[in-house]
C-alpha cells in the first residue's frame, strides 16, 4: 500500500513530499494532472506520476484516477490535497495570467482586475509584452492596494482604482468598457485578471469530506473529516502570494508523518470553531482537544476593521487582542496563546470595533 499520496505538484505538494521523505516515510506518490512540472530539485524516493488526474475521493484514502493508460484506482494510508488555486473570470472574455501567451495577445490596453499579491507580476508581464494597461482596479468592495503594489504601479505609470470596482462589463465581440461602482466607466479593450482567486476545490466539494462556509473542514493539523485525508496550501487559503504554500506543505507533511507513526491525537472530544461578529471565515474549524493546543487559527474579517478580537468559549474569554486589519488581510493566531478551553466547548472568534 502507498503510505502517502499527494494530489498536486505545486509548491505545497512538493514541499510536503520532501518533508515526508526526510521523515522516513517509505512510499510517497505525487500525482499531477499536467504533463510536465518544473521541479527545483529532483525528488529521489518519490514516485511522480504526470498526466494523472484524480477524479474522485473515497473513504479511507481511496482515489479514482484518470491516467494516460486508462482509469485506475488506488488506496493510500494518507492523502494530501494540494491542488492549489485558480483564477475565475467574472465575465466571459476576461483572461487569466496563465492563459496569456506572447504570440496571440487578445488585447493591447486591458484593465487589470484585482489587487492581489500577484498584481505586481501582472504589471511586469504587461511591460514585457508591450501592453499598456488602462488601469488596475479593485475586484471587491473596499479592496486596497498595498504600498509595494502602489510603487510598482507608479513605476509602470498605471493608475490604481482602489475604491471603485467593476460591476459589469459592456462588450461587443470583446470587452470594451467596464462600468464602475461609482457610476463612472473605464475604456479598455479587454480584462486581465490579477486577482479573483478561488480554491481548486471542486474535487473535495464533490466528495464525502466535510465543508462549511469557511471552506474544507479541517483541524489544526490539516486533517479533514475523514482522517485519512489532509489538505494544505492554496486549496485551503486561495490567495497565491499571501500565504506560504511551501511552508504549509512542510508543516502538514510533518503532521502526516506524525500520524503515520500514531502521534496525532484523536478528534474525539474536539472543539468546534465558529466565525462570530465581524469575522467572515476562520480556519481550522475544528480543534483536537490537547493541552497545550498546537497550531494556529487564520481569521478573515468581514471588512477592514480596527477593534478587539476575542476568542470565546461561551462567556469565557480565552484570548483577546486589539487588531487593525486592512481589506483582504488575514490574522494568524498561535493556539499556544489560548487559555485551556473546557471539554467539548464551541469556540467563537469575533471582532468588535
Amino acid at each position: 500500500m502507498i503510505d502517502a499520496a499527494i494530489i498536486g505538484a505545486g509548491e505545497a505538494g512538493i514541499a510536503a513530499a520532501r518533508r515526508l521523505q526526510a521523515r522516513g516515510v517509505r512510499r510517497i506518490l505525487l500525482l499531477e494532472r499536467r504533463g510536465a512540472v518544473a521541479l527545483p530539485r529532483p525528488l529521489p524516493g518519490v514516485e511522480l506520476r504526470l498526466g494523472h488526474e484524480v477524479r474522485a475521493l473515497h473513504p479511507n484514502g481511496g482515489l479514482e484516477i484518470a491516467a494516460p493508460d486508462g482509469p485506475t484506482r488506488l488506496r493510500a494510508r494518507r492523502v494530501l490535497l494540494a491542488m492549489g488555486a485558480r483564477q475565475e473570470p467574472p465575465w466571459p472574455g476576461a483572461v487569466t495570467l496563465d492563459a496569456l501567451t506572447p504570440g496571440a495577445l487578445p488585447f493591447q490596453r486591458p484593465a487589470l482586475l484585482g489587487l492581489s499579491p500577484r498584481a505586481p507580476e501582472a504589471l511586469a508581464l504587461c511591460a514585457r509584452l508591450g501592453l499598456r494597461p488602462a488601469g488596475l482596479l479593485a475586484s471587491a468592495a473596499g479592496e486596497r492596494a498595498a504600498l509595494g503594489l502602489k510603487i510598482a504601479a507608479l513605476r509602470y505609470r498605471i493608475r490604481v482604482f482602489e475604491t471603485r470596482w467593476p460591476e459589469r462589463a459592456e462588450a461587443g465581440p470583446k470587452i470594451e468598457t467596464l462600468r464602475l461602482s461609482d457610476g463612472g466607466s473605464l475604456a479598455c479593450d479587454g480584462v486581465l485578471l490579477s486577482g479573483c482567486w478561488v480554491a481548486e476545490a471542486g474535487l473535495a466539494r464533490q466528495s464525502h469530506l466535510g465543508w462549511d462556509v469557511s471552506g474544507l473542514i479541517q483541524d489544526q493539523y490539516g486533517r479533514c473529516t475523514d482522517p485519512a485525508f489532509f489538505a494544505a496550501g492554496d486549496v485551503v487559503e486561495p490567495v497565491p502570494g499571501q500565504g506560504d504554500a511551501a511552508g504549509a506543505g512542510r508543516l502538514v507533511g510533518d503532521y502526516i508523518a506524525d500520524d503515520l507513526e500514531g502521534g496525532l491525537p484523536s478528534w474525539e472530544g474536539g472543539l468546534a470553531v465558529l466565525p462570530g461578529n465581524g469575522v467572515a471565515r476562520v480556519t481550522p474549524q475544528l480543534l483536537a482537544h490537547v493541552v497545550p493546543l498546537r497550531g494556529r487559527l487564520l481569521v478573515h474579517p468581514v471588512a477592514p476593521v480596527k477593534g478587539l478580537l476575542r476568542i470565546l468559549a461561551g462567556e469565557a474569554v480565552l484570548y483577546r487582542r486589539w487588531v487593525t486589519l486592512r481589506p483582504g488581510q488575514r490574522l494568524a493566531i498561535d493556539l499556544h496563546g489560548l487559555k485551556t478551553p473546557p471539554d467539548d466547548a464551541r469556540l467563537t472568534v469575533e471582532i468588535r470595533p
